[in-house]
C-alpha cells in the first residue's frame, strides 16, 4: 500500500514540497489541501499594486502543479489535525494521513492595536492589491474635483522589506504615471508617502549597504520617513504615534509584522516551535515548515527561506519513507537579499557582494523571473514589465 501524504497550504512552503515530493517519490499518493485555488507568488504584490504586472500573472493555479496520476489537490478549509488518529478534518470530510507536512504560512499581525483591522489595507493577497491599487485611483479621482490635498496622502506601517518597497512604488507610480495620465502637475506637488517605522532605520533585518541605499533614496523621494514611533491607534484618516504626534492620511496600508497561521489541533501541536528536523512534538510523521514554525532568529520568515525548508523536509521524509534516514541537519543560509527601490532602483547582497541602482534592479527581476514556477507566466511577467520600460504603468481600476 502506498503512503498518504498530506500538506496543508498553498504558498511557497506547500507548494514547493509538493513540487520536491513528486521529483523524489513516485509511488506515493501525495494530497495538498488550500483554500484557495490558486499559488500567489507574493514577493511581486507590491508591483501588482501599483500597476507594474497583471495580478493575472502573479497566480498561478495549484492544480497545474500536479504532475503525477497520483497526486492531488483538495480545495477546502482544514479546520483540525489529530496527531494520534492521524487524520485531517476539513469542512467537507475527514482525511487519513500517514505522514503531514503543515506549510500554513502567516497573516498579517496587527499586534491588537485599536482600529488597525477596522481601517487599514493590507497586502498578503491579490484582492489586497487590487483593493490598494482602487484606493490610490479613487483618490486621486475623487482629488480631481474636490481639490482636497489630503486624499493625497498615503500611509505605509512598517519598515521592513514589505513596506519599503510598497512605499517607493506607491511614490513612483503616482508621480510617474498616474500624475501624467490625470494632467494635474499638482498632484506631484501635494503627493505624501509617509513610511512609519518603529526602529531608528529601515530594513532593520538586512545588510547596513541595503539600509545606506534606501535611506539615500528616501531623502530624494515624496516619502516622508518617520522613525522611532509605534502606532497607538488607528481611525478613520487619522494615525496615533507613540510620540504623540497625530497624523493625518486617507489611506493606511499595514505592513509591520506577520505571525503564524496554524489549524486547531488535538494534543500539544498547536506551537509554532519544532524539532531540529523540522517534525512537531513527539509526532515524527508530522512536520511544519515555512512561516507558520519559528527554528530560531536565524531563519527570516520569507520565501527563500520557506523554499529552502521545503527541499529539507522533502529530502529527509523520502529517506525515512525508503528506510534509509539521513538527517544532516538543517542548516540556513541566504543566497542573496534583494529589495526594489521603485523603477530602475534597488539594493542587494548577492554572495556577500552589494549591489545597488539599475543593475541591482536587473538582478532582482532576473531572479524573480528564474525562480517563478510556471513557464507561461514568466513571459506573460516578461512582457509585463517590458511594456512598463517604454509606456506608463497598468491604471485600470478593476
Amino acid at each position: 500500500m502506498p503512503n498518504k501524504i498530506a500538506i496543508i497550504g498553498g504558498g511557497f512552503g506547500g507548494v514547493y514540497t509538493l513540487l520536491e515530493l513528486q521529483k523524489r517519490l513516485k509511488n506515493e499518493e501525495i494530497f495538498i489541501f488550500n483554500k484557495e485555488s490558486d499559488f500567489v507568488f507574493t514577493p511581486l504584490l507590491h508591483e501588482a499594486a501599483t500597476g507594474g504586472v497583471s495580478t493575472d500573472n502573479i497566480v498561478v493555479p495549484i492544480r497545474s502543479f500536479i504532475k503525477s496520476h497520483n497526486t492531488f489537490f483538495i480545495k477546502d478549509v482544514v479546520t483540525g489535525i489529530d496527531p494520534v488518529m492521524n487524520t485531517i478534518s476539513t469542512l467537507s470530510c475527514d482525511f487519513e494521513f500517514d505522514y503531514l507536512v503543515i506549510a500554513t504560512g502567516s497573516d498579517s499581525n496587527t499586534h491588537d492595536i485599536e482600529g488597525v483591522s477596522k481601517y487599514c489595507l493590507f497586502l498578503k493577497n491579490i484582492d489586497d492589491a487590487l483593493s490598494i491599487k482602487r484606493k490610490i485611483i479613487s483618490n486621486l479621482e475623487q482629488y480631481c474635483i474636490s481639490k482636497d490635498t489630503s486624499l493625497l496622502s498615503f500611509t505605509v506601517i512598517g519598515g521592513g522589506p514589505t513596506g519599503v518597497e510598497l512605499a517607493f512604488e506607491i511614490d513612483d507610480y503616482i508621480s510617474t504615471t498616474l500624475s501624467k495620465y490625470f494632467r494635474d502637475q499638482s498632484i506631484k506637488e501635494h503627493l505624501r508617502v509617509n513610511l512609519v517605522c518603529s526602529s531608528e532605520r529601515i530594513l532593520s533585518s538586512m545588510p547596513a549597504s541595503m539600509q545606506e541605499e534606501a535611506e539615500k533614496l528616501l531623502k530624494s523621494s515624496k516619502i516622508n520617513f518617520i522613525n522611532k514611533s509605534h502606532v497607538t491607534s488607528i481611525s478613520q484618516n487619522t494615525v496615533m504615534l507613540s510620540t504623540g504626534r497625530e497624523l493625518k492620511t486617507s489611506a493606511v496600508i499595514w505592513c509591520a509584522g506577520v505571525r503564524p497561521v496554524l489549524p486547531k489541533m488535538i494534543g500539544d501541536l498547536n506551537r509554532t516551535v519544532v524539532n531540529a528536523d523540522f517534525t512537531v512534538g513527539p509526532h515524527k510523521h508530522i512536520f511544519a515548515l515555512g512561516d507558520c514554525v519559528n527554528y530560531g532568529t536565524q531563519v527570516p520568515m520569507d520565501a527563500q527561506a520557506a523554499v529552502k525548508q521545503a527541499v529539507f523536509v522533502t529530502k529527509f521524509l523520502t529517506s525515512v519513507i525508503q528506510g534509509n534516514v539521513i538527517n544532516l541537519g538543517f542548516k540556513y543560509k541566504a543566497t542573496g537579499q534583494l529589495i526594489s527601490l521603485g523603477k530602475w532602483r534597488a539594493a542587494g547582497v548577492i554572495m556577500g557582494l552589494p549591489i545597488k541602482g539599475a543593475f541591482a534592479w536587473w538582478v532582482w527581476r532576473t531572479i524573480y523571473l528564474v525562480r517563478f514556477p510556471s513557464i507561461s507566466k514568466k513571459f506573460k511577467i516578461m512582457i509585463d514589465w517590458t511594456v512598463s520600460i517604454f509606456s506608463e504603468r497598468d491604471m485600470s481600476n478593476i
